[in-house]
């Protein structure tokens, strides 16, 4: 994410920073929407066919999906915080799609 600063610099940006924790974090939030999915997609060929189920895990997976945005987005303004007007303007640079040509849709693969 903040590839773009020179190291001594995003060691201090990121400072006091629980990389491991974030990352266990972000683990343990994928576990649990990959079991609602899974629940999701039962609930989906289930049969009989029971729309309450599927309301009840789609409100499950919405539920996690939410929760793991909350806690990225935190992580992301806390970082941005101890960024300077000028870093924070190179990374929405870097983070910038490049297209062969302006105003191009993207590609789309064949059959779908």
């Amino acid at each position: 994410m903040l590839r773009f600063l020179p190291a001594e610099r995003r060691e201090a940006v990121l400072e006091g920073v629980d990389g491991r924790e974030l990352r266990r974090g972000v683990r343990g939030a994928v576990r649990q929407m990959r079991r609602a999915q899974t629940a999701l997609h039962e609930a989906l060929v289930a049969e009989p066919f029971d729309a309450e189920a599927l309301t009840r895990a789609l409100a499950d997976f919405h539920g996690h999906f939410t929760a793991s945005q909350h806690r990225s987005h935190r992580a992301f303004v806390a970082v941005a915080e101890r960024l300077t007007a000028e870093e924070r303007r190179r990374f929405v640079a870097s983070m910038k799609v490049k297209r062969r040509g302006k105003n191009r849709p993207p590609r789309h693969r064949a059959g779908g």
